[in-house]
């Protein structure tokens, strides 16, 4: 996640300025296939005058595989925002997810959408899809795999 970490850097500090900076901003992005699905996402946050930054990544071996990999992604992020209690309660996801607009949010919550042709999200989705297919194919339990046994 080194570049989609260098680019978080630009993307906190451009963002800071247009948001409250009290906020939690996650930019978040997934890719799935059949057999696997993954997420990568930037947070940023902003605390004693100075902006952190964290990437988080996950791949999950599915049977089905999500209808809304996307949908899944965010849903991802944010219980991972609220489980750390570093940081600030005010959440702010930025997503190309269409389905993500509907989502029932809590009153600290909100999601905007951008352009998959925003650069944070088109090289977070890159990094997701590194991500899934890195995973070895051994590791996972396919349809056909649970039907035969």
């Amino acid at each position: 996640m080194d570049h989609a970490y260098r680019l978080a850097l630009e993307w906190g500090v451009q963002f800071q300025e247009l948001f409250d900076p009290l906020a939690t901003l996650i930019a978040v992005d997934a890719s799935a296939d059949p057999d696997r699905a993954s997420y990568a996402g930037i947070i940023a946050h902003f605390r004693d005058g100075e902006m952190k930054i964290s990437t988080i990544g996950q791949v999950t071996r599915i049977l089905t595989g999500p209808a809304y990999p996307e949908l899944w992604a965010i849903n991802c992020a944010i219980r991972h925002v609220r489980r750390d209690r570093r940081f600030p309660a005010r959440k702010i996801v930025f997503t190309d997810c269409q389905q993500a607009l509907a989502r029932e949010m809590r009153a600290d919550e909100e999601i905007r959408w951008v352009s998959r042709k925003t650069p944070i999200i088109r090289r977070l989705h890159q990094e997701a899809n590194r991500m899934r297919k890195a995973l070895s194919p051994a590791l996972t339990i396919t349809c056909q795999q649970v039907r035969r046994a």
